[in-house]
């Protein structure tokens, strides 16, 4: 895929970097910390890039190491399991990580 496959691993301030840096055909995943922007009610829910061509995925499996496995996500956010995300990666010709 053109574009560039942004992972998040922190709460902050990786998020906000990463928000700040994204162009259409970009996508983002969301792994450890950095999940909990994926909450109903979060920061994806208030990012202006949703929407925008840029695409939002979670890692389910972190989602449930902090016990919101059930949780409802942000519309803009598709969850991911490993198997998921290593074809995410493999899609995308560049990846950058954000702490």
């Amino acid at each position: 895929m053109e574009g560039i496959l942004h992972c998040v691993v922190a709460r902050a301030p990786g998020l906000q970097s990463c928000l700040a840096r994204l162009a259409e055909g970009d996508a983002v995943l969301l792994m450890q910390d950095a999940v909990i922007h994926a909450l109903h009610g979060g920061a994806l829910d208030a990012c202006d890039a949703a929407g925008s061509g840029v695409v939002f995925y979670v890692l389910s499996p972190h989602l449930a190491w902090l016990g919101l496995a059930d949780a409802r996500l942000a519309d803009s956010c598709t969850p991911l399991d490993y198997a998921g995300m290593v074809e995410l990666v493999r899609s995308y010709r560049h990846t950058l990580n954000w702490s």
